[in-house]
């Protein structure tokens, strides 16, 4: 007897496509921590018509994807020891996605996961994803934006838009190529195209791209300038942060330029240049020395009494993807 086919509603073909951007974020967030290109990796996405959930998944469709087995064969990865690994990995990125995803589960031995989607509720209003954003260039490779502070770079589970989102509503195959946290503003490149994207990241992967924040610190800094090298690790008591551990971590450098004492405030302005990228790097190292960003609320020692995390991504150096032409974007920090 002939299996009986299923035809795909609407319902299904947007759940699909939110299970598919929600797998895809996740692996574009461990290609910028990792510094590896993911761009041509590719992945497959079904229904599991059969599939029973528990009671607790009622009213839930299912979709399985064999996106551990694609991105641990891929080999881009050297520090996954194996499928599980990869599967952990990937669960990591996707616990705080969007509120369509209810549940995310490993299957068949880590090689598969299984994403529970549940339609979203109709809004209460209509999101406003076109936040108007300063341009510094665009053309048919690449866009250059500045990133306002408190917008993620992607999309999030706890916030309405992201800058991802606000670029794909003009730029439908835009491509993201590294990231802000959300508390940082700043200088942004993003790919228009699939070529340019592995150029950029070819780029951030041999550390070619010169990167400088600028910064405003806590307390005066005695000197005119320094090295920071202490490795980071994810902190096991809080979900989000990084601390500085010396055997388990990830090498990890920047360079700390002094700019200005302000002498009444007690607070120094500096330029900041991370030699790595690692998550948070800049806001660990600062507090590690002594010298927390202020307004940092993750990491601050002081009350905050800044509206806004004081760091900017103040200039952004690269070569052009199709033209090959070094290209420097700059922003004025806005405190």
């Amino acid at each position: 007897m002939a299996r009986k086919r299923h035809r795909a509603s609407s319902c299904d073909e947007h759940a699909e496509a939110v299970v598919r951007h929600a797998l895809q974020s996740a692996v574009d967030a461990i290609a910028a921590e990792n510094s590896v290109d993911l761009t041509t990796l590719t992945f497959r996405v079904r229904r599991l018509h059969e599939h029973i959930p528990s009671t607790a998944l009622l009213c839930t469709t299912a979709y399985s994807s064999d996106i551990p087995l694609r991105l641990y064969h891929s080999k881009r990865l050297d520090h996954l020891s194996g499928l599980h690994a990869t599967t952990t990995l990937l669960l990591g990125h996707l616990v705080h996605q969007n509120d369509a995803i209810v549940q995310v589960d490993s299957a068949e031995n880590s090689s598969r996961l299984v994403l529970y989607t549940r339609p979203a509720p109709p809004p209460a209003e209509v999101l406003d994803v076109t936040l108007p954003l300063e341009v510094l260039h665009q053309d048919d490779a690449i866009i250059v934006v500045v990133k306002p502070h408190d917008l993620p770079s992607v999309d999030g589970r706890d916030r309405p838009t992201s800058l991802h989102r606000i670029l794909r509503s003009k730029y439908p195959n835009v491509r993201m190529v590294h990231r802000l946290d959300m508390e940082t503003s700043g200088v942004m490149v993003a790919a228009r195209t699939l070529s340019a994207a592995q150029s950029l990241n070819a780029q951030f992967r041999a550390k070619t791209i010169g990167k400088t924040y600028t910064a405003v610190v806590e307390g005066l800094l005695s000197c005119d300038s320094c090295v920071i090298s202490a490795s980071l690790a994810a902190d096991p008591t809080h979900r989000v942060k990084q601390v500085v551990v010396e055997r388990r971590g990830k090498p990890s450098e920047t360079l700390c330029t002094l700019l200005l004492r302000h002498l009444d405030k007690g607070r120094s302005r500096v330029h900041l240049t991370p030699v790595t990228g690692r998550t948070h790097q800049l806001r660990v190292h600062m507090q590690s020395v002594g010298h927390a960003i202020v307004g940092d609320s993750l990491y601050a020692s002081q009350e905050c009494t800044s509206s806004r995390l004081c760091l900017h991504a103040t200039t952004l150096e690269l070569v052009h993807p199709t033209t090959n032409i070094p290209m420097t974007f700059s922003s004025k920090p806005p405190f």
